[in-house]
This record gives C-alpha cells, sequence and structure tokens, in this order.
C-alpha cells in the first residue's frame, strides 16, 4: 500500500486489504527461507478464510511449491504465476548434470503441486506448452504476458532525455537497463568494452541506466572510472530506480540494448521493451531469454560469461546497421505477445471464468 500508492490511487472500484505491519515483520525474516516461506503460505490461507474469498492468486508461486504441497489447504481455489521454471531447457540447450538434477526436482514438485493448483499462469511461453503437453494436468496452464505499457508522452520525454543526456550523435548507443549487479553482467560488459580498440570504443556511447545493489555499489563505481580513463568509450552511469513511466525514451533512445545475463532463468522484460521499442538485443545465449532471442530473431545470443566473446559481438553491433541485427517483424509480433492488454485478458479470463 506504501510503496506501490500511486497504482491504489488509480482505482476507485477495488478495495484493498493490506496485512499488518506485524503480521509482515513475522513472515519476513532476515534471509529467504522455506519457513518464511511457509509463514507466507499459512498467511495466504488465513486471510483468505477470514474474508471468505472466492478466489486467491499467488504473484510468486516458485517459492511456495513446497509450502503449498505440506502446509494448510487453500480454503478456495486460486491461481499462481510460476516465473522461473527450467525443466523444460533441455528441448534446446545442453544442460550439466547438476541442471539437470535440479530440472528434475522441480518438475517432481510440480507435479504434486498441480493437484492443489486452479490455473498456473508461466510467463514463460515455452514453459506453459510443456507443462500442458508432458503433464497433462487437471489445472488449467496458461501463458502470462510480460506486459509492456505504452505511455501517450514517450516521444516528448525522449527529447529532453537525449539533450539531458548530451549525446554524441556521432555514437552509436548501447543500453544496459535494470538492476546493475552480476547476475546482469555488468562486470564482464565492462571487460568486454576494454577489449576493444580505440577505434571501435570511440564509436560507442554505453548507458547503464538502474539501480545498484550497495554491496556492489563501489566495486561499480571504481569499475567505470577506471574504464572511463582508459577507453575512448563514452559512459553514462546512473545509478537510481526508474519509474515506468520514464522508462521507454531509454530504449528509444538506444540503437542496441545488451542483456549479457549469467545464466539467467527464466523471462526478461527488457527483451520486451527492446521488441516493443524496434531495437536489436546483444543477449545471452542461456536458458529461455537465449531461445527467444533465437526463435524470434530479436538479436544477437552468445557466451555472455566471456568477456572475450562479448567484445566480438560488441565489434559486430558496431561495425552492422542495428537494422540488420534483428527481425523487426519478428520483434513486433513478440512484443504483441506481451502487451498489457494480453495480460489483462488472461488474468480476467483466470477469474471470471472460475466465478460463483
Amino acid at each position: 500500500m506504501t510503496m506501490h500508492a500511486s497504482v491504489v490511487a488509480q482505482t476507485e472500484t477495488v478495495r484493498f486489504i493490506p496485512i499488518s505491519a506485524a503480521e509482515y515483520a513475522r513472515v519476513k525474516p532476515p534471509r529467504a527461507t522455506l519457513q518464511r516461506y511457509y509463514r507466507e503460505w499459512r498467511l495466504f490461507t488465513e486471510y483468505a478464510t477470514r474474508l471468505n474469498a472466492d478466489y486467491g492468486i499467488l504473484m510468486y508461486f516458485d517459492f511456495f511449491q513446497i509450502p503449498a504441497l505440506i502446509g494448510p489447504r487453500a480454503p478456495c481455489p486460486f491461481a499462481a504465476i510460476y516465473f522461473r521454471p527450467t525443466f523444460h531447457y533441455h528441448r534446446f540447450m545442453q544442460q550439466s548434470l547438476k541442471e539437470r538434477f535440479k530440472a528434475w526436482r522441480k518438475q517432481l514438485v510440480l507435479r504434486g503441486v498441480l493437484r492443489h493448483l486452479d490455473t498456473l499462469l508461466c510467463l514463460d511461453p515455452l514453459a506453459a506448452e510443456y507443462i500442458a503437453e508432458v503433464f497433462k494436468p487437471r489445472a488449467r496452464v496458461m501463458h502470462l504476458a510480460d506486459p509492456v505499457k505504452d505511455y501517450p508522452d514517450t516521444a516528448e520525454k525522449t527529447v529532453a532525455l537525449r539533450e539531458r543526456l548530451a549525446l554524441d550523435e556521432s555514437r552509436r548507443v548501447l543500453l544496459l537497463f535494470g538492476t546493475l549487479d552480476p547476475r546482469k553482467g555488468i562486470y564482464p560488459l565492462l571487460e568486454a568494452v576494454s577489449l576493444l580498440p580505440a577505434d571501435l570504443s570511440g564509436q560507442m556511447t554505453l548507458l547503464l541506466i538502474g539501480p545498484t545493489t550497495e554491496s556492489h555499489k563501489s566495486r561499480l563505481a571504481a569499475e567505470v572510472s577506471a574504464l572511463q580513463a582508459t577507453s575512448e568509450a563514452h559512459i553514462i552511469y546512473h545509478n537510481a530506480f526508474i519509474p515506468d513511466e520514464d522508462v521507454a525514451p531509454y530504449f528509444q533512445l538506444a540503437d542496441i540494448v545488451l542483456t549479457p545475463y549469467q545464466h539467467h532463468m527464466g523471462m526478461s522484460n527488457v527483451i520486451v521493451r527492446a521488441a516493443a521499442a524496434q531495437r536489436p538485443v546483444l543477449s545471452s545465449d542461456y536458458g529461455l531469454m537465449g531461445e527467444l532471442v533465437r526463435r524470434h530473431k530479436l538479436g544477437l545470443a552468445v557466451d555472455s560469461t566471456s568477456p572475450a566473446i562479448l567484445a566480438q559481438a560488441l565489434e559486430t553491433c558496431l561495425t552492422h546497421p542495428p537494422a540488420t541485427l534483428f527481425d523487426s517483424k519478428g520483434a513486433a509480433a513478440f512484443a504483441q505477445m506481451n502487451t498489457v492488454e494480453h495480460f489483462a485478458q488472461t488474468l480476467a479470463t483466470t477469474f471470471i471464468e472460475t466465478s460463483p
């Protein structure tokens, strides 16, 4: 209610009932543990009982599968959003023995928990297909769009942002957007830029936009400063959270969007935003994200754990017209799969078809 006060203020037809501060403190110990998720599951069942709920929805089901299996039974039908299934990755990539074991374990747990669910919503469209085909569950399994909202003032904000950043029109703009931490591949990317010859790095502006985790703030600032001192690349580092209504202009400014994530599992809203802006991505080739980039021809998919390979891909981005690096029609179709309208329609279908 406090964190998303602007969202709450936008509606007059929905009643919001927040949990108490004491309840929040009780279920939020310092570290994420199974005990914490069990407490949160119990809190869900208690509120659903107290409010005589007709239907429930769990926003991040990955953490609640085991509690749903062994904890109190839900007093009403419920749907859940599954963010990071990986048991189908073997269909499009080689997996290590450790990865295969984790996939088997996830699959085993999901088979059990599907008996308790009314609807499973997957941000991963390939997982939704796989679960329906292989598991054949009683529960409905539906793809849920990872939505990008259009704002009417994006064009004006893009012009203003370009002026504020004072971008050199002769340089190609490469954007890394989101939480800037090791998971997003920031350090291999900086090393890759350092490997570029001066005549190439001098052709690029690197935008690093997003909040930095406290534990990496000092290191990242130091590495950016060191690279600025030795590279011809123009680097703009903005350590701040960007509100949703101000995000699109950064993608409109970019020539290439960078997603060199490190063994990322699940969907990425950034590749949806890039597709919506008709910008190619330089992406990790791992997991779902790599497969979506290849399947929809959204850009380049490479081994992002290797700075040398990333440097080669950056060279390609700087020496080829951006329009030749992706399929604009494929990107448009992919973006269309992930609109706010599709997201809302799926949720409406879930609730309307199960309403008493």
